[in-house]
């Protein structure tokens, strides 16, 4: 008991860190948040450990197509709101590339915010795509989620309810869950030099995370280490930048940004997150 209280103490200090909301925050990336390796106790639900192991049917050692949206996928109506899907993947684990090729159908729907968030604490030495910030983000929804040990590839919906990333029936599952209450929109505006302008509504007030996330366009990799070793794979909407914006306490406001697009950028989102328990209230995406 005392080690879980100690765990969730260190990641709740590294995964919130106290800044002041500014009008314009501190450049992207954010101060970089290193994370370790986590000794993982036995799984206590049926999600796959996070190291490969051998199952009778493994994945095939072949480049993976892009699976059809499940059935039960909800889909907002235009500018009603947005579902937000984070996937945890890994260049190194051997069951990921079934829920990498997923990304590329969910991350092409309007009302869908598809995040691919490469882990480091499972990763290949050469080549890699992870950011430590993810394996943080992981871990705080382990708590939250109350979901055991962590494992990949995990799917989580709207920051509440997760899924094993390549098993279908789950993510629909999932979805499911939050087909009647999609995040509500944000209103992002470009400003003259690079900025942007986000106008925060009145919301109940909590306390709150404003979290900025640049993903890039398609990367075509060919992995040379790793269980995937060999393997041509495709990764989508891969987070390079994660900016903590501040805290917020649900009060109108407007923040000024500035996202630092790279030229590999395909575009940004803007997560408003409950900091109790990890609920995703707020969201856009700029592309």
């Amino acid at each position: 008991m005392i080690i879980r209280i100690l765990l969730i103490a260190m990641v709740w200090c590294v995964a919130y860190p106290a800044y002041a909301l500014e009008d314009i925050p501190p450049a992207v990336p954010a101060p970089v948040v290193k994370s370790q390796p986590l000794p993982l106790p036995a799984p206590k639900q049926k999600h796959p450990p996070t190291a490969p192991i051998k199952t009778k049917n493994p994945a095939p050692s072949k480049v993976f197509k892009a699976a059809p949206l499940p059935a039960s996928a909800p889909t907002a109506i235009k500018g009603k709101g947005f579902y937000v899907l984070e996937l945890f993947s890994s260049q190194a684990c051997t069951f990921c590339p079934r829920a990498d090729a997923m990304m590329a159908t969910y991350a092409a729907q309007p009302s869908m915010i598809a995040l691919s968030c490469h882990i480091d604490y499972f990763d290949v030495k050469e080549g890699s795509l992870a950011l430590p910030l993810c394996s943080v983000r992981q871990k705080s929804y382990e708590l939250t989620l109350d979901i055991g040990p962590k494992y990949t590839p995990q799917m989580v919906v709207n920051g509440q309810y997760d899924a094993v990333g390549y098993l279908p029936k789950e993510i629909a599952a999932a979805f499911a869950k939050v087909r009647s209450a999609p995040v509500s929109p944000l209103n992002v505006e470009a400003l003259v030099g690079g900025l942007y302008r986000a106008k925060l509504p009145d919301v109940a007030a909590d306390k709150y995370s404003i979290w900025l996330f640049v993903y890039d366009a398609p990367h075509s990799v060919l992995v040379k280490d790793g269980g995937n070793a060999g393997k041509r794979l495709t990764y989508y909407n891969v987070v390079s930048k994660a900016g903590f914006l501040g805290s917020w306490d649900g009060k109108a406001k407007d923040l000024k940004f500035d996202a630092k697009l790279d030229p590999q950028a395909k575009g940004f989102a803007l997560l408003v997150q409950s900091t109790t328990n990890n609920a995703i209230i707020l969201a856009a995406k700029v592309e």
